[in-house]
């Protein structure tokens, strides 16, 4: 898991107009908070690597994704299923890492459609035991 930051900041450093800007782009896109900054105020706190992810990865402005004939699924969205898939709870692996060699070696792609020894063989290359 990368840095955490507040929305407002990250906002600021990605060219957003505000944080709720930014909120709506991470809820299309299917990135959750982190959690919660301490305090009665405190505002949603992001990992920096899984909003920049879905930023490189989000389609580009005016983009006609509803044209698409296959499903493209984005960074996030492969992140959440080898996390799922793992079930590191207990974070005994690099999910990060993970997910960055088989969006190398495979593209933006379902964790399904790769071969289960393959994908099995990226994860314990990155167990943290």
């Amino acid at each position: 898991m990368g840095k955490l930051a507040p929305l407002s900041e990250l906002a600021a450093r990605h060219g957003y107009k505000d944080g709720p800007s930014l909120r709506r782009f991470l809820t299309r896109h299917g990135v959750q908070a982190a959690g919660r900054a301490p305090g009665r105020g405190g505002e949603s706190i992001y990992d920096e690597d899984v909003v920049a992810q879905a930023k490189k990865y989000a389609p580009g402005k005016g983009a006609r994704t509803d044209l698409r004939r296959t499903v493209e699924h984005s960074y996030y969205t492969m992140h959440r299923a080898v996390f799922t898939a793992t079930d590191d709870k207990e974070q005994h692996y690099d999910v990060d890492a993970i997910t960055a060699v088989l969006v190398e070696r495979y593209g933006l792609v379902d964790i399904d459609s790769i071969d289960h020894d393959e994908f099995w063989s990226v994860v314990m290359d990155h167990s943290t035991d």
